[in-house]
């Protein structure tokens, strides 16, 4: 009796609360904690994987691995990440038919992908004489196609605001995962069998998931413009992953695989943070895909713009005061880590770009997009070519928090130019009428 009264009393406050502010409130509470459970497990199984890879290898392996990471992210351009987000507005505008097209075209440009991993393999064997490091990148290329759609199931599933699905779907994926790769990492010591079998592994498991959300597809409807716009998104995003991996390579050639691992190492709680934190932000998709250009979706995205920031602020001085016990505890060999780590959390200053670049997906702000991909790419792939000789694995840093912080001003500024320009537009057709 006394939960039903709580609980009645939390909706009706929850209804004047979304009254007042314009926002579905119910809609966000409820997706926030069916995200936030199913993306803890992600959390969790990272630090727990983390934690393994820290205990259990060597440094060398460990960085070998990271930069085979690297390679599959460079090779990831022809797994056409753009189209993930444009499936999501298709199917949460009711064309589910989007799904089955959208896989379709992944897996059909991923073999390129694969083609650029044995490529890299080739060089390792030919030039380098690393035959276990080709051996394992050419064993890799065989599986790329097939894990760069498996896990599509999340764009089905978000679009169509199936949040309790989707969050129990991924708790499967990050449990099965865990627990089959911990046993894989505590028996073997070589990169091979760690490699392979860590892909194998989650490939399976999502591609799993995956078939089974196909029973999900409610219509057949399809919006021809979707693959079209997600191949104009991933074009854009070239730089940018490019962008993302070129620290690793730089670091691995300069530096060592040693080295290169101490820098992952410093990255990994901060990129869990960042990771979980914009899964919560990207809640908002499934709404904002509906909506029109107009002012109150403009004070809608510069409130909680505003609010982000300071989530941020708090976010980095929480973690530069525990981050020393946290790595005493987790990771004890990479204690020499900690400082990179604690300037690395700056990167955050720029985690409310988010939102913002979430609304310029929704509202197909093609140049600004555009600009900001290329800035950010551009400034990224420079400052390290620069730095990381220079300074090592903190000018990768100083890069990386260089580049968020500059790209969310610039984006807050095109976000003001753009709604200022909706703002007048609005004003001039009233004045006409």
């Amino acid at each position: 009796m006394l939960i039903k009264v709580v609980k009645n009393a939390f909706l009706r406050w929850s209804d004047l609360l979304a009254q007042r502010s314009g926002i579905d409130i119910n809609y966000y509470i409820k997706g926030g904690f069916l995200t936030t459970f199913g993306y803890a497990m992600d959390v969790a199984s990272g630090i727990i994987v983390g934690f393994a890879f820290a205990r259990l290898i060597p440094r060398e392996v460990y960085g070998q691995w990271q930069l085979i990471q690297s390679f599959w992210g460079i090779a990831s351009i022809f797994a056409l990440s753009g189209m993930g987000p444009a499936v999501i507005r298709a199917v949460a505008q009711g064309n589910d038919g989007m799904y089955k097209r959208g896989i379709a075209t992944v897996f059909k440009w991923s073999f390129l992908g694969s083609l650029g991993i044995a490529v890299a393999s080739g060089y390792y064997y030919y030039y380098l004489h690393e035959v276990s490091y080709a051996s394992t990148l050419l064993a890799l290329s065989a599986l790329f196609p097939f894990s760069s759609i498996c896990g599509y199931y999340g764009n089905l599933l978000f679009g169509q605001k199936k949040l309790k699905k989707l969050a129990i779907f991924n708790a499967y994926s990050r449990l099965f995962y865990t627990i089959t790769v911990i046993p894989l990492i505590y028996f073997q010591r070589e990169l091979f069998p760690i490699a392979f079998g860590s892909v194998l592994i989650d490939t399976t498991v999502r591609g799993i998931l995956t078939f089974k959300s196909l029973g999900f597809i409610r219509n057949d409807n399809i919006d021809k413009g979707t693959v079209t716009y997600g191949k104009q998104i991933s074009y854009l995003k070239i730089l940018q992953i490019v962008a993302d991996q070129i620290d690793g390579i730089l670091i691995a050639s300069y530096l060592g695989f040693e080295s290169l691992a101490v820098y992952s190492i410093a990255r990994a709680i901060p990129d869990i943070i960042r990771d979980l934190s914009g899964r919560l932000v990207n809640l908002s998709i499934p709404k904002i895909s509906q909506w029109e250009e107009d002012i109150h979706n403009k004070r809608f995205v510069k409130l909680y713009t505003i609010r982000l920031i300071w989530f941020s602020i708090l976010i980095i001085l929480i973690y530069v005061i525990i981050c020393p016990l946290l790595f005493r505890i987790l990771f004890p060999k990479y204690l020499d880590a900690i400082q990179l780590s604690q300037i690395y959390i700056l990167t955050f200053i720029g985690f409310p770009a988010t939102l913002l670049g979430i609304w310029f997906q929704a509202t197909k702000k093609i140049r600004i997009i555009s600009f900001n991909y290329t800035y950010s790419a551009a400034t990224q792939i420079i400052l390290n070519i620069f730095l990381i000789p220079i300074l090592g694995s903190l000018g990768a840093i100083i890069a990386k928090v260089t580049n968020y912080v500059t790209s969310f001003i610039i984006s807050y500024l095109l976000f003001i130019r753009a709604t200022n320009a909706i703002q007048d537009s609005q004003r001039i057709h009233v004045e006409k009428n």
